[in-house]
């Protein structure tokens, strides 16, 4: 089974990822791309000798984002706009890079390098193909669209969510408690609630 796993955003705990996630991928082969903001703790040549990019994007921290809707609802934000919008725009630059890719995979897995799957029972129901990474990777180009005319609070999560609303038919969330630091959104997965 071929794989293109694809990081996006700041590079926190790259060199752990392995040892708590590679095993996760045992038995198949493996391609990393990233796209990467620069940061004062890693070593750009360590980060690449790492994964052995086919490719990699590092660059400096993005900050004159797009400028939000007047109607853009702040209430669900856990975090600031800023912290927001960081991995929303790193996540389409995975997708230009994804939207380039020579070689055909089995599956596309975006994540960051400070999270990983360590269970992969379920792996397979996923299916998620190039086009539907592509369009999860476009969020951030559809942000406007998403905030004014679909009503959707201003938060990454939120937004990742909406914009696979429609291929994830046995993954629902619930809002429960709005007062939590994360806005009270909870998976319901198979019948059992998760913050995950």
């Amino acid at each position: 089974m071929k794989i293109a796993i694809c990081f996006f955003g700041l590079s926190r705990f790259y060199k752990s990822w392995k040892n708590y996630f590679y095993s996760f991928y045992d038995g198949c082969e493996v391609d990393f791309y990233g796209h990467f903001w620069e940061s004062g703790d890693f070593v750009e040549e360590e980060l690449k000798s790492e994964f052995d990019f086919k490719t990699c994007i590092i660059e400096p921290q993005k900050i004159d984002f797009l400028k939000l809707p007047a109607s853009t609802d702040y209430s669900k934000i856990s975090k600031g706009v800023f912290e927001t919008l960081s991995p929303l725009y790193s996540l389409k630059r995975v997708g230009q890079i994804i939207s380039n890719f020579e070689k055909k995979y089995d599956f596309i897995v975006v994540t960051r390098t400070d999270v990983g799957c360590n269970d992969n029972t379920k792996f397979l129901e996923f299916g998620l193909d190039k086009e539907k990474i592509i369009k999860l990777c476009s969020t951030y180009d559809n942000l406007t669209r998403f905030i004014v005319d679909d009503k959707i609070s201003l938060c990454h999560h939120r937004m990742f969510f909406h914009s696979m609303k429609e291929y994830k038919e046995n993954i629902e969330m619930l809002n429960v408690d709005p007062s939590c630091i994360h806005g009270g959104w909870f998976f319901n997965r198979n019948e059992k609630i998760s913050l995950t």
